[in-house]
């Protein structure tokens, strides 16, 4: 049946078309048609809306809020998240003034800095609404987690186990991880090198390429792993020419005590891991399971993993711009009297909005058709 207005009604079976009352049918059409047009209107409704809060920065992906200042406090308002900014002094007493306040609903993971507090309602908010808070030292790296008990998937975590078991089922996998990190390796060089045309870099290059057609050839984890260590090895110094205004960058050290650089990269693939461990979880799997990377103790072997190949745009990429655009300088960074080398908060927040910038950027693949908005838009998050 069609209605005006061209509506589409649903197939529907009565007992005698000549026994029913010409208008009772007509009613009941009228019926069905109306309800099809209200079921539209409410997801047009619903995709207005799912816009204007991507537009808004709540994207629902990974919507983070970080609170790393000094002075700043984690608080609630009914059953928001309330931010609040410290003020006045010894002598005429401290006050918390809120200066943002986001329904629960619309945070899926909270970063506190080392300086900044918590308010124990704070705390119980998130457990309540599932809602994980990552505390982070001054490096970035993960102190710790206050996270709700995540359902548990044992028949998930089962099949994981036969899959890693597997050696051809693992080997195939483990040459996409590393597959994908080299390219991207590459794509990254490629750009940085598009108007420097550094010759060294140049070579670099070309024998990336040798590398990567190599990959879909090796018959081991560990001779695979070699490729991708020995594409790591032409990548970081030739990453290192890009540096501009007095940076200098000659070795990749996971710690990360000496070298501003080496912080500012330990930070982001840091915070990377967090987003990749929150998705993890939250999908079921067991975040110790790793392909490429070994499972054992407390490694988050599968984390690492899926971190590959977001590396280079997401992590490696995003230093780069944060020094390049003179975002994060020299001077914010300091020597401590052990010898460590700290960034102040000025940089972190720096560093922290390139990384917000480039995780938030519209992903268009080639494999798949473009959405109304012209791609897939990852995560949104708040910076406090």
């Amino acid at each position: 049946f069609r209605f005006l207005g061209h509506l589409f009604v649903r197939s529907m079976v009565v007992k005698s078309a000549i026994a029913q009352d010409e208008n009772q049918v007509l009613q009941l059409m009228q019926k069905v048609a109306q309800e099809d047009f209200r079921s539209k209107q409410e997801i047009a409704i619903a995709q207005d809306k799912l816009l204007r809060k991507r537009r808004a920065g709540l994207d629902p992906g990974l919507r983070v809020l970080y609170v790393m200042e000094a002075g700043r406090r984690l608080s609630i308002r009914n059953e928001a998240f309330s931010v609040e900014e410290k003020s006045g002094n010894l002598e005429t007493g401290y006050e918390w003034r809120e200066i943002l306040a986001l329904p629960n609903k619309d945070v899926d993971r909270i970063e506190i800095g080392p300086k900044a507090e918590v308010d124990n309602c704070a705390i119980d908010l998130a457990l309540a609404s599932d809602t994980p808070l990552a505390f982070v030292n001054g490096w970035g790296e993960t102190k710790g987690w206050v996270a709700p008990r995540y359902g548990a998937k044992a028949k998930r975590h089962l099949l994981q186990a036969k899959l890693i078991s597997n050696e051809e089922k693992r080997l195939d996998l483990a040459r996409r991880f590393v597959d994908g990190r080299i390219r991207n390796q590459r794509a990254l060089l490629r750009r940085l090198n598009r108007k420097r045309k550094n010759p060294q870099t140049l070579k670099n290059l070309s024998e990336i390429n040798t590398l990567i057609r190599r990959v879909p050839h090796e018959k081991s984890l560990a001779s695979l792993m070699g490729v991708e260590g020995r594409a790591t090895a032409l990548y970081w110094p030739a990453l290192g020419r890009n540096l501009e205004y007095g940076f200098s960058f000659s070795t990749r050290d996971r710690r990360g005590e000496i070298s501003g650089v080496n912080i500012m990269f330990n930070m982001c693939a840091n915070m990377l891991a967090r987003d990749v461990s929150v998705c993890l979880e939250r999908a079921g799997l067991h975040i110790g399971f790793g392909v490429l990377h070994e499972t054992y103790g407390d490694r988050d072997a599968l984390a690492y993993d899926l971190m590959e190949e977001f590396r280079a745009p997401l992590c490696e990429s995003v230093v780069i711009s944060a020094i390049n655009t003179r975002a994060v300088g020299q001077d914010m960074f300091s020597t401590t009297k052990t010898g460590k080398t700290r960034m102040t908060s000025s940089a972190t927040r720096a560093l922290i909005r390139h990384y917000e910038m480039a995780i938030s950027r519209p992903i268009k693949s080639q494999r798949q058709e473009k959405d109304e908005n012209g791609g897939i838009l990852l995560v949104s998050r708040r910076f406090y």
